[in-house]
């Protein structure tokens, strides 16, 4: 009878090690940055980039701009011209994708599968870049690495106050 209950705890015990095991395993790692080349602007807020051979859709963080391609949505007031500037601006270009490595409880895919990264066209952040020309608004609906928040909204702030593009009095 003890042979029978040692017979039926050990791969009892073995599966417990075995969870135990896997569970303890650290989540891989996030790399700080990926270098890629814009192929496709969707809209004024999301690229196509090449990385590694591989084309990723990257919806570019903590910026908003009026929809152009959403279905269920007609297109909205300056959306076409936040559109163009961002085809102007980064289509073509080489650029440096840094996902959020500050909030580690924050996924790196939104729910369309996109990556979620800020995108450095050289020294260049364009995240900031097309908040502070005007053409997008600071999104802080999700966080995201406060110091990039507090840029993004002083960008925001200094095109409102100079009435740029989106701001302005068309």
């Amino acid at each position: 009878m003890i042979l029978r209950a040692w017979l039926t705890a050990i791969p009892l015990l073995a599966l417990s090690f075995l969870y135990t095991t896997v569970q303890a395993a650290p989540p891989p790692s996030i790399p700080t940055h990926w270098t890629g080349e814009v192929i496709r602007v969707v809209d004024g807020d999301t690229i196509v980039v090449r990385l590694d051979g591989v084309k990723e859709t990257i919806r570019i963080i903590g910026i908003d701009t009026p929809e152009t391609v959403d279905p269920r949505k007609p297109v909205q007031a300056f959306g076409l011209e936040a559109s163009a500037y961002t085809k102007k601006t980064p289509l073509g270009k080489s650029v440096r994708l840094e996902p959020d490595q500050g909030n580690a409880h924050i996924r790196h895919r939104d729910r369309y599968g996109r990556l979620l990264a800020c995108g450095w066209i050289g020294k260049v952040l364009f995240n900031e870049k097309i908040i502070r020309d005007g053409y997008a608004r600071a999104y802080t609906k999700y966080p995201f690495r406060s110091d990039y928040m507090a840029l993004f909204l002083r960008a925001e702030t200094a095109a409102t106050e100079k009435g740029r593009e989106l701001w302005g009095t068309k």
